[in-house]
């Protein structure tokens, strides 16, 4: 029988990302499976009307009242994935982009972009927060690629939750932290009663993998006092792993760490070398 799969979401890589690698482990020879990158409205319908299984957004507190009603009266749950600040996503080119915090002030003389909502376009269902700031400039675009484009050709930018996905968007552009007390929930949508697939279970299983603790200190969403032990305790079981390991194949960690180390050293010291001969030092 044809595994299938659907799934609907407002712009966010690390779900498509997600997807990506659900569908690498399933292993399945037969499938069918769609994957909607669309508007907010869009993302309740799909999941209303039977279209797609999962939809995947975002509430916060100013539009929380409105998208919880129109979730309860489409027979469909809201469940939290992760909370997150916000950040400025632009392109590393951007005169801004080094920083390591900004404000919406600092960004006035640069186009905001924002994401089309068709025929929905209250602020409540933008992809954004802050849809009601009085933007100085301000452009709306369809889809991902054209927001990069404007992002390089017009040092555009975009407010996001902060986590990148390299992968599938490229080394070429960035994340800074805007300062803002605005917090963002972003989850998942389901509908009332229906028990999720085993591929869904996946997906949500890929999915929640981005609310690791290390992408959260790495966003600033807590502090690494908050969550040392935890991380220490981690390590450990890779440190005790690693020499339970050793021990079963009669590897010498001490040796295989100073000819590792050696081989390191050597290799770049002939990129040093390279180095000095382009530059002529």
């Amino acid at each position: 029988i044809r595994k299938k799969f659907s799934v609907s979401m407002q712009h966010y890589s690390f779900a498509v990302s997600a997807f990506v690698e659900m569908v690498k482990q399933f292993g399945m020879d037969e499938y069918e499976f769609a994957i909607h990158e669309t508007k907010t409205y869009e993302v309740i319908e799909d999941v209303r009307d039977f279209r797609s299984e999962i939809g995947i957004l975002y509430i916060n507190d100013f539009n929380r009242k409105v998208l919880m009603k129109l979730f309860h009266e489409s027979g469909l749950e809201f469940h939290e994935i992760l909370k997150c600040g916000i950040y400025v996503y632009m392109w590393k080119g951007h005169p801004l982009a080094d920083r390591e915090l900004l404000t919406l002030e600092e960004l006035a003389d640069y186009p905001c972009l924002s994401f089309e909502q068709g025929n929905y376009n209250s602020f409540y269902f933008a992809e954004e927060v802050l849809s009601t700031y009085d933007y100085k400039q301000f452009i709306k675009a369809n889809d991902r690629a054209t927001m990069h484009n404007l992002m390089v050709g017009l040092n555009g930018y975009t407010l996001c939750s902060g986590i990148l996905c390299e992968k599938l968007n490229g080394s070429e552009f960035c994340a800074v932290k805007l300062k803002s007390e605005e917090r963002m929930t972003i989850g998942y949508l389901v509908r009332k009663g229906v028990a999720i697939s085993p591929l869904g279970k996946k997906y949500l299983e890929e999915i929640v993998k981005f609310e690791d603790k290390d992408k959260k200190i790495a966003r600033g969403d807590c502090l690494w006092e908050e969550k040392k032990n935890e991380l220490q305790e981690e390590i450990a079981d890779i440190f005790i792993y690693l020499l339970k390991m050793s021990y079963q194949m009669d590897i010498d960690l001490e040796e295989a760490y100073l000819n590792k180390m050696k081989k390191n050293q050597e290799r770049f010291r002939k990129y040093e070398r390279q180095s000095e001969e382009i530059t002529g030092r």
